[in-house]
């Protein structure tokens, strides 16, 4: 039993399993899955268009504007809510689809209109916003303004002058329907208009004698309605009148004058204002024409810097300055305008280039400040002090500089050359009156007109100290005394020498002349003199010394001295004790001898002499002797009798000047009987006092005392300086590119003097005005100061001064003859900075010029010989020119038409065989024409392309030929001779005015007659040469689209079964077009949106709708298509349509269970008859699922199924 239960499940569980493999595939998704059931619109924003002015106008979309039909949306209700004034919103239920339809009345603004969306509940709303655009029609004609147009225009105005503008308003908003065209009414070769533009051009010269007014009636046309027939042109007039020329504007002639070089330009009556430049105004025209008003400053650079004043002088004004120029380097601008009296007035204008200064620059400017020089007061007059040197900044022209001395020069002892600055002296200068001069110099650019052209540097000249003052002692002769115990080196006197110069030069030293055997010195600074030695007024051979003393300075070249006595007496002082003549005596007295008697006479000398000897006895004498103390003799006194034979006296006697005592003499007496004698040895000291006292004598006897002897300055001047080889002098030559500095001659002079008297001094005094030579004051070597130029001066004769320097100089004068000799430093000068000339064009080749070209060189010999040469670069080969006489010849064939003007550089070269100079001008040659050239068109061919709805009378092109001749031979006509008529019917469709080759339209043109025209125009000179070019005009096809195409039905719905095959038409959509025929009215369609978008096609010329690919109801049931139907017009215009395509069904779907496994369970008791599981099936198909029927397909009768309701029980 369990065996037979489980086999029974197994078979139910096998039942199952198997039905749901073949059941479960292909399920169907509802209309709710595709499109979901929200209430919602197919776009926030949608875009539409309707037609202006339209009563019942239907707003048109590209898009579908609605909500997919859903249970919600198919009761929904649209309404406006905004935007919407004079706009119903209405829903239409195609297929699917709920539609929002718009419909308006007279809707000509765009709008903005949001529509809301609300279900039959009221429970759900949406909105969405409509952008309707308003398409205009073409309605509205173009307007002119009610007034009418005038002008007026000179019978000088020139052709192709716009001479007006006419303008007429088209309303409409679209742009295809506001083009149209002006056009003139009547023909008329003398205007034209543009007809887009409606500028009036003048076309042909006009004359006030012929025909004084024009009167052009214009027109302006719609092009759309033109092309529709239901264009109403709309005229006004123009009204031009031609009024006499006023052939000639005013001419300015300026004349400057240049406010830098010439006084005069200063106006009288106005001191502080220059004129810069003289207008002189001109206008040929006769009566009121040629009259003109006062000249105006329209632009300046400067502001009101400047005004125009009238010159007094017909029609001549001043270009002023209001106040005095600025000092600038620069060039102002100013344009001045003048307007004659015409009607309208013809004016001219010229810009002045006004050339300001920096003052500064032409103002000299001293290179130092201040200069600093020193002249030695040697220097006798005319010497050189230097040169103070401006210099003018500016280079651009030749400056008049002058120098002179303001102040510091009261006493006239400098002179200044006034050209270049030189200062020399004018007399002898003392350096003890000044020794510093300063001077105030000026330099001034006499050329500067206005304000204050000088400058002023100081110049400090220092008067160097010369040696030409000689020492001087402050007294002719000195006297001094001294005592003769002063200590060796004692001061006996001081002496002072004054020397006036300064330095070195006033420095004195002091020596003494000849005293080797004095017992003095000198201090040589100080001019102290000294003892050497220790004095002994005793033992000297003499007291008084006469000293000479000299003074010299330190100077050079050469000391200078003075000399002087001093008179130094030395004075006795007692320095010295007494002393005897006898000494070491022995006497013999006889004992008779009676009282009183001398027995010896010492003879005491005191060598001070000035002073009493007392003499006395020191010892010995036993009183038989005395002394007289003034003689010193000794006597025998009363004592002596007591004597005996033999006795012996030693005494010692002394003598005594009151200060000092003697050596003792010692005296031997011895008595004998009768004898008396006496014997001294002799000390010699009175004989050398006497032979002191004799000296003393015999020098005060013989001492002559010369005062200031062999002072300097006294010495004798003899001779006078000699120069050697005068005759050298007389022609020196010097080249004139000689370097500053150098030495080209010498002056060698001497003189037989020695000392100062000796010196030679040298100094030019005449011939040197230009300051080009300088002499070495000591040494006579003459120098180069300034450059030389022998153009400017080619001989120079100075004049140089030999002087000593003596007290009383004696000097002698040399003539130097300079002889600049010439270098080559000046280039050829033409006389004429541009050569012109006029020729012939035809002239034949060798033809000369008949002015010759010339240069002038101011060097001289071989450096001036000239020579002519072209470079090879310019001339073209053309001409050429005499190497010497500079005659120029043509060398080429001229034509006027390739090269109007030659223009070429003539270099003229000097002869220098080492640095030959050059310099060049320029020669122009203008050709004359001769008419030997026909007209040429710029282009061999020209290509125009103009619409073929140009209105008759517009200038489509305008031809130019060119003649290359001038004046008369250059005028040209102009013709058509082919290609200017159509095929169809020989209409003449173009005409050309000869004068000014305007090409017209002379026939009204059609794209569809002929779309091209090969024009050959000609044009032809005075001569009859000629040219021709070709003219190609293309027709452009103007846009003839004027209808849009439409269809019937806006919304379309066809149904195709679902088993139809790919490409089975299912249905022909046409639009119509309601143009006249052609490309405007042929159609074509294609599909450009839906749901439908690849599913089917469609042919863009029939419309036929097909299939592309398989259908399935059951898929897809609905398929919407956004047909557009197009023009082939070359501005296609269009419409749409959108087409619902129902799918309807075909029987080919099996029914499916909607489960693929049933699981059931049953009791193993229950009863036969009892529910097992009921199964469920559904079958795609429309209509067909109440028509199912269920069975088991492999029963084994133990289980039933219900055929209708398929419940299943056992």
């Amino acid at each position: 039993m369990d065996g037979l239960i489980r086999s029974l499940k197994a078979m139910i569980k096998a039942l199952f399993v198997t039905t749901l493999i073949f059941s479960c595939c292909n399920a169907p998704l509802s209309e709710g899955s595709r499109h979901g059931d929200t209430f919602a619109f197919t776009k926030p924003t949608y875009k539409a268009t309707v037609r202006e002015k339209t009563a019942r106008g239907v707003v048109e979309s590209l898009d579908m504007m609605g909500m997919w039909l859903t249970s919600e949306t198919k009761y929904a209700v649209y309404s406006v809510i905004s935007g919407g004034q004079g706009i119903r919103a209405s829903k239409k239920i195609v297929g699917n689809f709920v539609f929002l339809d718009l419909n308006t009345r007279f809707l000509n603004t765009n709008r903005e209109v949001l529509i809301k969306a609300i279900t039959a509940d009221m429970k759900k709303e949406v909105f969405c916003t409509v952008f309707i655009q308003v398409l205009d029609i073409n309605d509205f004609q173009p307007l002119f303004p009610e007034r009418p147009y005038a002008v007026t225009i000179g019978e000088d105005t020139e052709i192709g002058t716009t001479i007006a503008h006419v303008q007429a308003i088209d309303s409409d908003r679209n742009s295809e329907n506001t083009r149209f065209y002006y056009s003139f009414s009547d023909f008329t070769n003398i205007f034209a208009i543009n007809p887009t533009t409606g500028a009036v051009t003048l076309t042909s010269l006009v004359s006030h004698e012929t025909q004084s007014v024009h009167s052009l009636k214009i027109r302006a046309t719609d092009r759309k309605a033109a092309l529709s027939r239901s264009a109403q042109p709309k005229e006004t007039t123009l009204t031009v009148t031609v009024r006499t020329a006023n052939k000639h504007a005013p001419k300015i002639n300026v004349h400057y004058t240049d406010f830098y070089t010439f006084s005069n330009v200063r106006d009288r009556s106005n001191a502080d204002r220059l004129t810069y430049a003289i207008l002189e105004i001109n206008d040929p025209d006769s009566g009121r024409y040629g009259r003109t008003a006062m000249p105006r400053i329209t632009k300046s650079d400067a502001g009101d810097a400047f005004q125009i004043q009238p010159s007094g002088n017909g029609n001549e004004y001043l270009l002023q300055f209001r106040q005095e120029p600025p000092s600038v380097n620069t060039v102002l601008n100013v344009t001045v305008e003048v307007s004659d009296r015409g009607y309208p007035p013809k004016i001219s204008s010229a810009v002045i280039h006004v050339r300001l200064y920096d003052r500064q620059a032409f103002i000299p400017v001293f290179e130092e400040n201040p200069f600093r020089f020193q002249v030695s007061e040697f220097s006798p007059p005319f010497t050189q002090v230097g040169f103070a040197q401006g210099r003018v900044k500016d280079t651009s022209k030749p400056h008049n500089v002058r120098y002179q001395i303001e102040a510091g020069n009261e006493e006239g002892v400098f002179a200044i050359n006034e050209n270049n600055s030189l200062i020399t002296t004018t007399a002898r200068l003392n350096r003890n009156a000044q020794s510093e001069y300063r001077l105030t110099l000026a330099v001034t650019n006499t050329n500067l007109v206005g304000g204050d052209a000088t400058s002023r540097t100081t110049v400090v000249v220092s008067i160097e100290d010369a040696n030409d003052k000689d020492p001087v002692f402050t007294e002719n002769s000195y006297e001094a005394r001294i005592s003769e115990d002063v200590p060796k080196g004692t001061a006996v006197i001081n002496l002072l020498a004054d020397d006036n110069d300064f330095g070195k030069n006033g420095s004195v030293l002091y020596s003494l002349v000849d005293a080797a055997e004095m017992p003095f010195r000198i201090d040589p600074f100080n001019g102290t003199i000294f003892t050497t030695q220790l004095l002994d007024f005793d033992t000297m051979s003499k007291s008084i010394f006469n000293i000479r003393v000299r003074a010299s300075d330190r100077g050079t070249p050469f000391s200078r001295r003075s000399e002087s006595y001093v008179t130094v007496q030395v004075t006795n002082t007692n320095d010295n004790p007494p002393t005897f003549d006898k000494a070491d005596c022995t006497v013999s007295v006889p004992v008779t001898a009676k009282n009183g008697i001398t027995v010896l006479a010492l003879d005491p000398v005191e060598i001070d002499r000035n002073d009493v000897v007392h003499c006395s006895i020191l010892s010995g004498s036993r009183g038989m002797f005395t002394v007289d103390p003034a003689t010193c003799t000794v006597r025998i006194t009363r004592a002596f009798r007591s004597a005996r034979v033999g006795t012996k006296v030693i005494m010692k006697i002394v003598a005594s000047d009151g200060e000092f005592t003697s050596t003792p003499v010692a005296v031997n007496i011895t008595v004998t009987p009768s004898t008396s004698a006496e014997h001294c040895r002799n000390t010699g000291a009175l004989a050398r006092l006497q032979q002191s006292l004799n000296s003393r004598i015999l020098h005060s006897t013989q001492q002559k005392i010369e005062v200031n002897f062999n002072t300097t300055s006294e010495l004798p001047n003899n001779f006078a300086p000699v120069v050697k080889r005068r005759d050298t002098f007389t022609h020196i030559e010097v080249a004139e590119n000689v370097e500053v500095g150098t030495i080209v001659a010498s002056v060698d002079a001497s003189d037989a003097d020695s000392g100062f008297n000796g010196m030679l001094w040298y100094t030019i005094i005449s011939g040197n005005n230009e300051g080009c030579f300088t002499v070495k004051t000591q040494t006579g070597e003459i120098l180069i100061a300034r450059p030389l130029d022998r153009e400017r001066t080619s001989e120079h004769s100075l004049r140089v001064r030999v002087s000593d320097l003596a007290a009383v100089a004696k000097e002698t004068v040399v003539m130097l003859g300079f002889v600049v000799t010439d270098v080559n430093d000046n280039a050829p000068v033409f006389d004429s900075e541009v050569y012109s000339f006029e020729l012939q064009e035809n002239v034949p080749v060798g033809y000369s010029i008949e002015r010759n070209i010339h240069a002038v060189d101011i060097d001289e010999g071989q450096n001036a010989q000239i020579r002519y040469s072209i470079p090879t670069s310019t001339a073209d080969s053309k001409f050429a020119i005499h190497p010497v006489t500079g005659q120029l010849k043509v060398t080429g064939s001229l034509d006027r038409e390739t090269i109007e003007q030659y223009r070429f550089n003539i270099i003229a070269t000097d002869g220098s065989p080492n640095q030959p100079l050059s310099s060049s001008t320029t020669v122009a040659i203008r050709l004359a024409d001769v008419n030997d050239n026909p007209p040429r068109f710029y282009r061999p061919r020209y290509r125009v392309r103009i619409a073929e709805d140009l209105p008759v009378g517009t200038v489509i092109f305008w031809l130019q030929a060119h003649d290359p001749d001038a004046g008369d031979n250059g005028i040209v006509r102009y013709s058509l001779t082919d290609g200017l008529t159509n095929r169809y019917d020989r209409k003449t469709m173009f005409s050309v005015d000869d004068r000014t080759g305007a090409i017209r339209l002379a026939a009204a043109l059609d794209y569809r007659v002929q779309n091209r025209y090969n024009i050959t125009a000609r044009a032809r000179d005075s001569k009859h040469l000629v040219t021709t070019c070709f003219v190609e005009v293309e027709i452009l096809e103007v846009n003839r689209n004027l209808y849009p195409p439409y269809f019937l039905q806006r919304n379309l719905k066809i149904a195709v079964s679902e088993d139809a095959a790919i490409g089975t038409p299912i249905r022909t959509v046409s639009a119509i077009d309601d143009d006249e025929g052609g490309r405007e009215k042929n159609v074509g369609y294609s599909i450009v949106d839906g749901t439908g978008l690849g599913v089917f096609t469609i042919n863009e010329n029939t419309g036929t709708i097909t299939t592309l690919r398989t259908l399935d109801r059951e898929t897809e049931q609905f398929y919407w298509l956004t047909i557009v139907g197009k023009d082939r017009a070359p501005y296609p215009l269009s419409d749409h349509m959108f087409v619902l395509v129902e799918v309807t069904d075909v029987n080919d779907n099996a029914p499916y269970t909607d489960k693929p496994v049933y699981y059931a369970s049953v009791e193993e008791n229950s009863p036969i008859g009892s529910p097992v599981i009921t199964i469920i099936a559904t079958d795609r198909d429309t209509g067909t699922g109440s028509n199912l029927t269920y069975r088991i397909i492999n029963n084994r009768s133990y289980f039933t199924i219900d055929p209708k309701t398929g419940r299943q029980s056992h």
